[in-house]
C-alpha cells in the first residue's frame, strides 16, 4: 500500500466478534507507528482502507508542541498587553517600544 508520507510496513485484515479491524505498520521518520482502523467488512478496497488509515494519521500523528519557558510566555503576555493599550504594534517586540520622550514628541508632531 502507498500512504503519503509514509513508508508502509504491514497490514492485516482480522475479524473480531464487535467487528473487522484492520492492523497496520507505517514508518515515517524512522519511527513506527503501530494502529487499527475499523472497516465496514472483509471485503473493504485498498483505496477505502487507504482513505481511513490516511485519516487516522492526520490525528495520531500530529508535532508535539513546543515548549516555551515561562520567561517567554509571560513576555508574550506583555507583548499582548501593550498591543491592546497601542503602546505596540501587532507583531513588534516589547524591546522596541517607544520612550515617554519619544511618545511625547510624536504627538507634537502629531498635532501641528
Amino acid at each position: 500500500m502507498e500512504i503519503e508520507g509514509y513508508k508502509w510496513i504491514t497490514g492485516k485484515v482480522i475479524a473480531r466478534s464487535w467487528g473487522t479491524e484492520y492492523r497496520y505498520t507505517v514508518e515515517k521518520d524512522g519511527e513506527h507507528i503501530n494502529d487499527i482502523v475499523m472497516i465496514p467488512d472483509e471485503k473493504t478496497s485498498e483505496a477505502d482502507i487507504i482513505k481511513l488509515i490516511t485519516a487516522k494519521l492526520k490525528q495520531i500523528d500530529v508535532a508535539p508542541d513546543i515548549p516555551i519557558s515561562p520567561e517567554e510566555e509571560k513576555e508574550k503576555e506583555i507583548e499582548a498587553f501593550l498591543v491592546v493599550k497601542g503602546l505596540l504594534e501587532d507583531g513588534q517586540n516589547y524591546q522596541e517600544i517607544k520612550s515617554k520622550a519619544e511618545i511625547l514628541a510624536e504627538d507634537i508632531q502629531w498635532q501641528q
